[in-house]
């Protein structure tokens, strides 16, 4: 029986997660990896917040005796793409490839740790966890079986925020869209709208903000399980942003 797994997994000796542990904001993502004789091959792409964070890991990487070669293939607004061939020793691509999965999609990172999504045999599935546990830690986030009829990321994000909405707040949210409530700059104050359906200010206002609390949460779920990497890089971003804020600012911002 063929099964999809998703996972983490963190292990030592990996140029690749010391990058994102160096740069906790960067974002690395292979879209394919194969090995010729005693070197693994890869196309990564590198994604961060400025060209600088980019440049400096490309410096750690020329430094790394464990590269063998780095060749720039595109550069555009959202990073830079490159063909790497480094030491399969230590690495785990040669296991993965091993048990020869039917299909491996792009394996992100992001903050020390890899994603995966695997489709292979049973069998092969649960050699290939055995085996990277003795290497690491791996933390599996699913496992279904093929046969299974796939919800796609849409139709689980339209679910879990439709089932969370009770109609009052339903109806509150989208009276509020179909008026440009959400246009920028607004042209209509929540007490507007209020007025416009009949009901106090206090009692739209109670259903538009709970209807918004729950919309804003299933977006940062669907957002977390669609680009897992790139939202705990956003998050590290963050992070460091706030560490950065002098104390008074952060005072000043939590009383508005």
């Amino acid at each position: 029986m063929l099964k999809e797994i998703r996972f983490q997994f963190r292990h030592k000796g990996c140029w690749l997660q010391e990058t994102t542990e160096r740069y906790p904001s960067v974002t690395l993502v292979i879209s394919s990896v194969y090995q010729v004789d005693e070197d693994i091959h890869i196309d990564l792409f590198v994604h961060a917040p400025s060209r600088t964070l980019i440049d400096g890991a490309l410096q750690s990487w020329s430094r790394d005796k464990r590269i063998h070669k780095i060749s720039k293939l595109y550069e555009g607004p959202r990073g830079v793409r490159f063909h790497v061939s480094y030491s399969a020793k230590q690495s785990i691509y040669p296991h993965i490839i091993h048990h020869t999965p039917i299909s491996l999609g792009a394996i992100s990172m992001a903050n020390g740790t890899e994603y995966y999504s695997i489709l292979g045999e049973a069998d092969d599935v649960q050699q290939l966890l055995a085996v990277l546990g003795k290497e690491g830690t791996v933390e599996v986030q699913s496992i279904k079986n093929l046969q299974e009829v796939p919800e796609t990321p849409h139709t689980d994000f339209a679910g879990a925020l439709t089932s969370g909405l009770t109609d009052k707040q339903m109806e509150a949210l989208l009276f509020a869209h179909s008026q440009g409530y959400y246009n920028w700059p607004r042209v209509l104050s929540a007490s507007d709208l209020a007025t416009m359906l009949g009901l106090s200010s206090a009692a739209y206002l109670d259903h538009l903000r709970r209807a918004e609390s729950k919309s804003v949460n299933a977006v940062v779920q669907n957002l977390q399980a669609l680009d897992p990497a790139r939202f705990e890089a956003v998050k590290a971003r963050i992070s460091a942003t706030r560490a950065r804020v002098p104390a008074r600012a952060k005072k000043t911002a939590t009383a508005d």
